[in-house]
C-alpha cells in the first residue's frame, strides 16, 4: 500500500470500513488501482461519527470553592453490530482535586451506524460538560471562573497517585489571562456590549494524554552521501515529514536539507496508526534512535579508518552535515564517497524502539482557552471574535506547525460548539438539510503560545502531541462566553439560532 499524503484525517480513520475492503478486493480482481468515491449522503452514514452523549455532572464545593465531590455519569450509544464507548468522563477523574470522585459510562445499542473516534475522543465532549459545570459553579459562588480552577488545581494524578511528568497548567492560566486581559472581565453576565450586540468572555481548561507506542525506522545511505530515513507512518497534512527531518537532523548532525524522510508505504518499517496525538512522540523516538545510531556509526568508521584525516581522533563530531575534528572539516558526502561501499553498508540499517517506561510518572498535556464572543440577539447570531490559547505540550519541535495544529483544533471545536450536527427525519431516517462547518469567515483573531517545557519521561525528544488538545475545552469556552454575554446557560451542542434569539 502506497499513500505518501493521506490528507485531513481527524476522525474515523482508525476503523476499517467495508467500502475500503471492497475497493481493495476490486483492485486485486482488476489488477489495477481502483478509486471509490462516496456520495455526500453516504459520508454521513458510512464513515463513522462522534456519538451523542447525555452527561449528568454534579459538583459540590464549600464557600471557598474547594471541591468536595465530582460525579460525572455519561450515557452514550453504539450500533447493534459493534461496540464503541465515548469515554467522556475520563478528564473528570484527574483534572481537579476532589476527595470524592464518581465516574461512570453506560452504552446503549441503537439502530444507527457505528460511531467511532473523532478529534479529542472522550475529552472534547467530556470537557464541554465539566468545564461548563465549573463555570456554572463559579457563577453560583460569585467567584471568577479562573480563580475557581486555580483553587482546585491537582498536583498529581489522583487516580493512581503518580506525579505528572511535567505539568505547567498554572503557567498556562497565568500567561493566557495576561494575554487576554482577563482581569478586566466583569463578573456579572450582560455587562459588556457594543454596537447593539452583547459581548462575553469565557474560558476553559484543556487536557489530553501524552501517548507513545513502539515504532521502527530505517536509514538508507547512498554512495553520493544522500541519507534517507523511512517509516510506515502517515502524512495526514500535519507536517510529519518536516518534523521527522528536524528530529533526524538534530540527532545525526546532518543539515535538515541534507536528508529525507519518507512515509506512506507499507513496505517501510512498522509504525502505529496516526491517531491519539502520538505520531511525533512515537515515530520521532524511532527516528531519533536511528539518527543517533547513524551518527555513532559514522564517527566510529572515520575514527578507525586510516585513510581518513580523522583517524585516531577522540574529539570529532558531525555538525551541519560536516565531520569536524580539531583542525579539519570534511563534508559527510565526501566522507562517504571516499569510504565507498563499506560505509554505505554500515550506514544502512533499521532500528526499532518500544513504548518507553511510562510507569513512574503520568504524561499529560494541559492548556487554557480564553475567548470572546459577540451575540446579536435580534437574529440569534453568535460570532467568536478573539481567541487566546496557551498550551503545555512538552517540547515544541516546530512552532509554526504546532500553532497551525492548534488553530485547526480550535476551529474544529468552534464548529462543534456552533454549527455541526446531522439532523435526520424521524420517520424516514433520511438526512435533513446540510452539514455546516466553520469557514475562514468564522475564524477569530488567534493568539496561540506554548509553555515549551520538554517531557523526557515520555520520549527522548521531549514532545507530546498537539493534534487533539486544541479542540479540547473549546466548546465549553464558547458556551461560557455566551453565558457571560447573555446570561443564558446552554447545555446542548450545537448552540443554535433559536437558543440565542432575544425572548419577546
Amino acid at each position: 500500500m502506497i499513500s505518501p499524503l493521506v490528507g485531513g484525517a481527524f476522525g474515523s480513520k482508525s476503523f476499517l470500513w467495508m467500502h475500503v475492503v471492497l475497493c481493495a478486493v476490486a483492485a486485486r480482481q482488476l489488477d489495477r488501482p481502483v478509486k471509490l468515491v462516496l456520495t455526500r449522503n453516504q459520508m454521513f452514514s458510512s464513515t463513522g461519527h462522534r456519538p451523542r452523549t447525555h452527561q449528568d455532572l454534579t459538583l459540590v464545593a464549600d464557600d471557598t470553592g474547594a471541591l468536595a465531590s465530582i460525579e460525572h455519569h455519561t450515557r452514550t450509544e453504539t450500533s447493534t453490530v459493534a461496540h464503541f464507548c465515548e469515554p467522556a468522563g475520563l478528564s473528570s477523574r484527574f483534572l481537579y482535586q476532589s476527595p470524592r470522585l464518581v465516574v461512570s459510562h453506560r452504552v446503549t445499542r441503537i439502530n444507527a451506524p457505528t460511531p467511532c473516534f473523532m478529534r479529542g475522543p472522550g475529552e472534547a465532549p467530556g470537557l464541554f460538560a465539566l468545564e461548563s459545570a465549573m463555570d456554572e459553579l463559579a457563577a453560583e459562588l460569585g467567584m471568577d471562573p479562573l480563580t475557581l480552577r486555580i483553587r482546585n488545581h491537582a498536583e498529581r494524578d489522583q487516580t493512581n497517585g503518580r506525579p505528572w511528568a511535567g505539568k505547567h497548567l498554572l503557567d498556562c492560566y497565568q500567561q493566557g489571562a495576561e494575554r487576554f486581559g482577563w482581569d478586566k472581565r466583569p463578573l456579572a453576565p450582560r455587562s459588556l456590549s457594543a454596537g447593539g450586540v452583547q459581548i462575553g468572555w469565557g474560558m476553559a481548561t484543556a487536557t489530553y494524554p501524552g501517548r507513545r507506542m513502539p515504532a521502527s525506522c530505517s536509514v538508507r545511505t547512498a554512495v553520493d552521501g544522500a541519507v534517507t530515513f523511512a517509516s510506515a507512518t502517515h502524512e495526514i497534512g500535519t507536517g510529519v515529514r518536516t518534523a521527522m527531518c528536524q528530529v533526524a537532523a538534530d540527532a545525526s548532525g546532518l543539515s535538515p536539507g541534507g536528508l529525507r524522510f519518507e512515509s506512506g508505504n507499507s513496505s517501510f518499517p512498522d509504525a502505529p496508526y496516526s491517531g491519539a496525538s502520538q505520531t511525533t512522540a512515537t515515530v520521532g523516538s524511532a527516528v531519533h534512535a536511528a539518527a543517533a545510531q547513524w551518527n555513532g556509526r559514522l564517527l566510529a568508521l572515520v575514527r578507525t579508518d586510516e585513510q581518513m584525516p580523522f583517524h585516531g581522533l577522540a574529539e570529532i563530531s558531525v555538525v551541519d552535515g560536516d565531520v569536524v575534528g580539531a583542525s579539519y572539516r570534511m563534508a559527510v558526502a565526501d566522507v562517504i564517497a571516499r569510504g565507498g561501499q563499506r560505509y554505505v553498508d554500515e550506514l544502512s540499517f533499521t532500528v526499532s524502539v518500544d513504548a518507553g517506561d511510562q510507569t513512574e510518572t503520568v504524561s499529560q498535556s494541559f492548556g487554557a482557552h480564553f475567548c470572546e464572543v459577540e451575540v446579536d440577539e435580534e437574529i440569534g447570531r453568535a460570532a467568536v471574535t478573539r481567541w487566546v490559547a496557551v498550551l503545555d505540550c512538552g517540547r515544541v519541535l516546530n512552532p509554526m506547525l504546532a500553532r497551525n495544529q492548534v488553530m485547526g483544533g480550535i476551529t474544529f471545536g468552534v464548529g462543534m460548539a456552533l454549527l455541526e450536527q446531522v439532523p435526520y427525519d424521524g420517520d424516514t431516517g433520511q438526512l435533513i438539510g446540510e452539514y455546516y462547518v466553520p469557514t475562514h469567515a468564522d475564524r477569530p483573531d488567534f493568539d496561540i503560545t506554548f509553555v515549551d517545557e520538554p517531557d523526557y519521561a515520555l520520549d527522548p525528544i521531549g514532545v507530546r502531541g498537539v493534534g487533539e488538545i486544541g479542540a479540547c475545552g473549546v466548546p465549553a469556552a464558547v458556551a461560557n462566553a455566551i453565558f457571560h454575554a447573555t446570561g443564558r446557560r446552554l447545555r446542548e451542542l450545537p448552540i443554535t439560532v433559536e437558543q440565542l434569539m432575544r425572548e419577546s
